[in-house]
């Protein structure tokens, strides 16, 4: 599901397999359907429930692998919230609201790591899309 309104998420592919004695057995891989959900049936006992892949502009669970014990008589829900991933626009004028070109920003992880650099054009905009959580602009 969207980890910032729950709305549902489709397309979102998981790993279930069944744990035993022996180790983890395949069940299968499926996909969330449009209303973000994957029904399966005749299922009892432990799974490894592993989030595979999202769609673009959306993260990772920050806990992708569950484990969810199946008993009889009752149904199990697990669910995942993939947060989305968020953008920065950065947009360099001068006092006059005129844009300038040739501003450089570094694009830092939020332990500061460097990520890029970015160099203004001449509309002085700089649009990044796609980032994920935890970035920072020093």
């Amino acid at each position: 599901m969207d980890g910032y309104n729950g709305d549902p998420l489709p397309g979102v592919r998981f790993r279930i397999d069944r744990i035993d004695d022996t180790g983890n057995v395949l069940i299968g891989e499926h996909v969330t359907d449009a209303n973000g959900r994957i029904e399966l049936t005749g299922l009892l006992g432990s799974f490894n429930i592993t989030q595979l892949d999202v769609p673009n502009g959306w993260e990772f669970d920050a806990q992708p692998i569950r484990i969810a014990h199946v008993n009889a008589g009752a149904p199990t829900l697990v669910t995942f919230h993939s947060p989305r991933m968020g953008s920065l626009e950065i947009t360099l004028a001068d006092e006059d609201g005129n844009p300038l070109s040739g501003g450089r920003f570094e694009v830092r992880h939020q332990n500061c790591q460097l990520v890029s650099e970015f160099v203004t054009p001449v509309s002085g905009m700089i649009s990044i899309p796609n980032l994920g959580s935890g970035w920072c602009l020093p």
